[in-house]
């Protein structure tokens, strides 16, 4: 059982409150990001962490990370999320607080690669990016993914100057975005999308 509310903020904000009725999630090992950013990559034989500037956490296999700042803002980090062709790069964020709005064409977290990514919440997640980026930019081919298995998570995410919340940066397209469960808060810089794109129109979002 599923139920929904969606409300629209203001012109380039959207909030959206889902409940999921679904069991508890096993989680892996945590990594936190205020060591700095941190790399999460799934290709058709593994799933692997590395994190700058962390000599235990390279290439470390680990098919569902939970990354967290343990409710701290940290600067001048980005979780980069990439999926290869017909791959799947699943991660939990977990009390994640991410401010890169004084770092330019920073983003706070960042999808690449031609797959699919999906994004698990957990507790309070907060991100905000520097200009041309959004709060969580989505730039791989495949789906983007927002759910909560443990229906308690939230995410809240502000673009920069010119960036959607979720979605595209400067001229990016928010495309194949779908929101499953949480609370998503989504709010565009200048010119940006709340969900979608920059300067461009949004594509496919789902809620």
């Amino acid at each position: 059982m599923r139920t929904g509310i969606v409300r629209i903020i203001g012109g380039a904000t959207l909030s959206v409150l889902m409940a999921s009725y679904m069991p508890l999630y096993a989680y892996a090992d945590s990594y936190d990001i205020s060591e700095g950013s941190i790399t999460v990559s799934r290709d058709e034989t593994a799933q692997t962490v590395t994190q700058e500037g962390n000599s235990a956490v390279q290439d470390k296999e680990d098919s569902d990370p939970v990354i967290t700042s343990n409710a701290q803002e940290v600067n001048g980090v980005t979780l980069t999320i990439e999926a290869s062709a017909g791959q799947e790069a699943e991660v939990t964020i977990q009390n994640l607080n991410i401010n890169d709005s004084s770092d330019g064409d920073t983003p706070a977290i960042l999808t690449t690669g031609e797959g699919d990514v999906k994004i698990n919440l957990d507790g309070v997640n907060v991100v905000k990016s520097g200009d041309n980026c959004a709060g969580l930019q989505k730039e791989n081919e495949g789906n983007l993914i927002i759910t909560d298995n443990n229906a308690t998570g939230s995410l809240e995410a502000t673009g920069g100057f010119r960036g959607a919340g979720i979605g595209g940066g400067r001229y990016g397209t928010g495309t194949d975005i779908t929101i499953e469960g949480g609370t998503v808060t989504a709010t565009g810089g200048d010119y940006g999308a709340g969900i979608g794109g920059g300067y461009l129109d949004p594509e496919q979002v789902s809620l």
